[in-house]
């Protein structure tokens, strides 16, 4: 029979075994109630999952006025250290690294890829909203410096930033990890960049980029984005929408894993030439 009273070293074990096992209930029921509580799922995968994904996928489709036909329709995966960006038509396939600051374009149709750096497309953007500045159209000199008024609801799940010109409506859905929402929206920050360079013509990206600066303050990512444009001719006001959904999901499939190893073997295969003769030969 042991007496009433412990010895000093036996005691202290005791203790620090309790508060080990306390630790432990505690991040049990921690994780417990995030299950309980995310009743809902996002493509099937419980809001937990959020929690451990490293690798996801969007679905995105893209639709014009009151079109019902997407005039887009592509898949973004986030693999290991990189993402792919999957164009179907016309069928082109994005590849960022941001450890290394590199775009690779492959256009799969010509077989052939370029590339572009991070610094390039900075330096490009800044020219861009130089020239935006000095346009007489007001349009253009909103999209070189534009200012929103932001406003959030969280009970609706919706984020707009308005202007007169131009304004944005979102509805997002929280990433309920902060690691997943920075990555998704710091490769929109840059894809919204690179578009600018490959599409000629296009509007300068700073507006988009409000957008993607408001979402990552909030932790969020959206699931429906609705661009309005307005503008006017001969004293009339017409308004241009621009709508995409995007539909992310926390597990990659057999699908996902082919197409990023068509694209590994693309690299390998077409041959690298200047982004000029890449865009004329478009």
């Amino acid at each position: 029979m042991l007496s009433g009273r412990l010895p000093t070293t036996f005691r202290l074990y005791a203790i620090a075994v309790i508060r080990v096992s306390f630790a432990i209930m505690r991040l049990n029921f921690c994780r417990l109630l995030c299950c309980f509580l995310a009743g809902a799922s996002i493509s099937g995968t419980s809001i937990c999952s959020i929690c451990l994904a490293a690798e996801f996928r969007l679905e995105n489709r893209i639709y014009t006025n009151e079109n019902r036909q997407p005039v887009s329709h592509s898949y973004t995966v986030f693999y290991q250290s990189a993402v792919y960006d999957f164009l179907e038509n016309p069928t082109e396939t994005v590849v960022f690294d941001k450890a290394s600051g590199h775009f690779l374009i492959l256009d799969d149709a010509r077989k052939i890829c370029t590339e572009l750096t991070t610094a390039e497309l900075d330096d490009f953007t800044v020219k861009l909203r130089d020239r935006a500045k000095k346009q007489q159209d007001p349009l253009m000199r909103f999209f070189a410096e534009p200012v929103f008024d932001v406003r959030f609801e969280p009970n609706r799940c919706e984020l707009s930033l308005h202007s007169d010109l131009v304004t944005y409506k979102a509805v997002v859905i929280s990433a309920y990890n902060p690691a997943l929402a920075a990555q998704y929206n710091e490769f929109s920050d840059w894809y919204a960049r690179l578009n600018s360079r490959l599409i000629s013509g296009s509007r300068p990206p700073f507006a988009r980029l409000e957008l993607n600066k408001a979402l990552a303050a909030r932790e969020t990512i959206a699931r429906e984005v609705t661009l309005s444009i307005t503008t006017t001719k001969a004293g009339k006001h017409q308004t241009t929408t621009i709508r995409s959904e995007h539909i992310l999901s926390l597990a990659l499939t057999p699908a996902d894993m082919e197409r990023i190893e068509r694209a590994k073997q693309s690299i390998t295969k077409y041959p690298l030439v200047s982004f000029d003769k890449y865009r004329q030969a478009k």
